[in-house]
């Protein structure tokens, strides 16, 4: 009997398992990304598809993460309910961590939409963006008899290294098979500059257009040999600059279906060849105090200097070694080649976890080129002529805003217990900006912009929390503010807010232990009304990474931290009506920090070989001359002299007196002088 009874039981649990599966069914989602505007790979890059039924969630952990199956096409299937509604979106990554901005943005829809049935269903291929928010299953081009195919280049190295002119040439494809031509251009277009997740990508980086190759002149199994080319004009073969590699080739399928070319880089180039012809000894000199306070770097971690990015250098790595017993001074040098007098070295901190390097969370402030990675990078001026000496730079100042700052680090580590975090914002940069200075803070993805007529609702409204430490990346604007969990309160009771009316906001958010992914190392921003506003005026600026710091690591108790944090402080600059390194708590506690005279900063570094930066902030507009001189009160040379925009500014001196002669070691003076004002301070040169 007991035999019996348990076939039964078997039978009865397959039957339980038949049933449930037969309630869901299959769906795949297939994508297109050559309508992405980025460099998307498939071997680096994260293509996804988000929604609200699971497997699918909007945040970066989705289910929906999607093979490529070959050049721009990605594809998952996922098994979902029968007979549902499913909203999705797809996010495309180039980064490959699955943050920041990287949904479709042109859907003039909303999300996109789908009912599930009774059988399994295989969606057509749809193209990222739905270009000019036609319908689902647009194409970049207008369909034809013939073989339709979507080219695209970045050209990226193209407009930094050569002649090229995006405003008077024209970029494009030719080669033998009609419609192509190998004596004429079929020009490409700039495609739309997209936010990416630091910076924005210009127009102009990536071309792309629609070829149709005639099904009379093709065959399966034969191949279409083509080029990228610019010139002056389509026609002809004048002022005609061609690709120096072999011909590229597009092998012929049978029944010739229409297809995107996967993206090439101009020549095969990447941009971050280096193009310089000098070789120098480089010290890399950090101190790595606030690293180590704030939870980021151990002593027995691994740091080292990894450096030529965007062409500065040929790309290369060293390890740093601490200098001495005492203080947390590390340092490494090694020859850098290909570097180009006059010009710059990029360069930033990683530290290493579990064999896997991750950057230190920089960002150039006085930096605003767009396009590039450039502000992400720190950057060591080369002199003209390369030194035969060692070059030696410093990152080791104390400050949260200074370009030579100490490093701050990522904690990748798993917390070892369940940990409570108290978020604090101090909401007061903003509105001093705006008071003082009329600014506008704009947001870059909805609609919450905060100007002079919004002065009053700032402290009203509020302010939000979004990214991976409250659970993942929410939507900006009115979907965030839809979030209820991860509003912030400034009323003494919500949020284990302490005091009501101080302009610190306050929310409380669970971190687990060592059973679940949570790390130290948390990525946040905040938005007043939920707006993607925080970096102010330009989009600029990183996400806030902090490391919650446990008083007690070993003991397995849960414990309660807190984060403190300033609205504004992933773009200081312009904030600059407020001192971010002062860190004021509270209204009633200090006085407000506001710019109202001219300030002249010490330079750095200081004593200097052969470059140092001098820094000098503006109330408002106005005329400016810095000059420099020697022990004696000669002048040797002038820095500025001319009007200068209100907020910081940075001028370097490389040692060369107005003549072009390079000084003497020695001391010597820099002043700022303004109608109103004059400081004079000292620097020394040392060789």
């Amino acid at each position: 009997m007991k035999s019996i009874t348990l076939i039964w039981s078997v039978i009865a649990v397959l039957l339980i398992i038949g049933i449930v599966s037969a309630q869901n069914v299959n769906v795949t989602f297939r994508v297109n990304t050559a309508t992405v505007p980025d460099t998307i790979t498939p071997k680096s890059a994260v293509v996804q598809v988000r929604g609200g039924t699971a497997p699918l969630t909007w945040g970066n952990d989705t289910g929906g993460q999607m093979i490529n199956m070959g050049g721009d096409y990605w594809e998952v299937t996922l098994a979902f309910p029968q007979n549902t509604d499913i909203n999705y979106k797809f996010f495309a990554n180039a980064q490959g961590d699955g943050t920041g901005d990287g949904w479709e943005a042109d859907l003039s829809g909303g999300n996109r939409f789908l009912h599930t049935t009774t059988t399994d269903t295989v969606l057509p291929v749809k193209f990222f963006n739905k270009i000019n928010g036609a319908g689902e299953d647009a194409l970049p081009y207008t369909a034809s008899d013939s073989m339709d195919v979507w080219f695209r280049v970045n050209a990226h190295r193209l407009i930094q290294y050569s002649t090229f002119d995006p405003a008077t040439q024209v970029l494009g494809i030719r080669g033998g098979t009609p419609s192509l031509d190998w004596g004429n251009t079929i020009v490409l277009t700039p495609e739309t500059p997209h936010q990416g997740n630091q910076y924005t990508y210009p127009s102009d980086y990536f071309w792309s257009g629609h070829v149709k190759i005639v099904p009379t002149a093709i065959n399966p199994g034969d191949t279409v040999f083509y080029k990228f080319v610019y010139g002056d004009a389509p026609a002809g073969n004048n002022n005609i600059e061609w690709e120096s590699i072999p011909n590229r080739q597009l092998p012929v399928t049978v029944g010739y279906p229409d297809t995107s070319i996967l993206w090439s880089y101009w020549n095969n180039t990447p941009p971050d060849i280096a193009v310089g012809q000098d070789t120098v000894t480089v010290k890399f000199v950090t101190d790595l105090t606030r690293a180590i306070n704030e939870n980021g770097f151990s002593p027995g971690d691994t740091i080292y200097a990894q450096y030529g990015d965007n062409g500065t250098a040929v790309p290369d790595s060293i390890r740093l070694i601490k200098e001495g017993f005492i203080g947390n001074i590390y340092s490494g040098e090694k020859e850098v080649y290909n570097v180009e007098a006059g010009g710059e070295l990029q360069y930033n901190y990683y530290a290493s976890f579990n064999g896997q390097g991750f950057r230190e969370n920089y960002f150039d402030f006085s930096d605003t080129t767009i396009g590039t990675s450039r502000p992400e990078k720190r950057k060591l001026n080369i002199p003209s002529p390369a030194p035969g000496t060692t070059i030696v730079t410093y990152d080791t100042v104390a400050s949260l805003t200074d370009p030579h700052r100490q490093p701050q680090l990522g904690n990748r580590s798993v917390l070892p217990k369940n940990v409570t975090v108290r978020w604090e914002v101090d909401l007061r940069p903003p509105y001093y900006q705006v008071l003082l200075e009329g600014d506008t803070i704009i947001d870059i993805q909805s609609t919450v912009n905060v100007g002079p007529a919004q002065l009053d609702s700032i402290f009203v409204w509020g302010v939000w929390i979004n990214g991976l430490a409250t659970d993942g990346w929410t939507g900006w604007g009115s979907d965030l503010r839809n979030t209820p969990d991860k509003k912030m309160w400034d009323d003494g009771t919500n949020g284990d807010d302490a005091v009501a009316g101080d302009s610190i906001y306050t929310t409380t958010w669970f971190y687990s232990g060592p059973d679940s992914s949570d790390v130290y190392g948390q990525i946040f921003k905040f938005g007043i009304y939920g707006g993607d506003n925080e970096a102010g005026g330009s989009g600029y600026g990183l996400n806030h990474l902090e490391n919650i710091v446990l008083a007690n690591p070993g003991n397995p108790n849960p414990e309660t931290v807190t984060i403190f944090s300033q609205f504004g402080s992933i773009n200081p600059n312009f904030y600059w009506r407020w001192n971010f390194n002062l860190g004021v708590v509270g209204i009633e506690d200090g006085p407000v920090q506001v710019t109202k005279t001219p300030r002249l900063d010490n330079n750095y570094p200081n004593p200097f070989n052969p470059v140092t930066s001098i820094r000098f902030v503006l109330p408002q507009a106005m005329d400016v001359k810095i000059e420099i001189f020697n022990a004696l009160g000669q002048k040797v040379t002038t820095l500025v002299d001319g009007k200068r925009t209100a907020g910081q500014h940075i001028i370097n001196w490389n040692g060369i007196d107005n003549r072009g002669n390079p000084v003497s070691s020695g001391i010597y003076f820099y002043r700022l002088s303004t109608e109103n004002y004059e400081k004079t301070m000292k620097m020394v040169l040392m060789k």
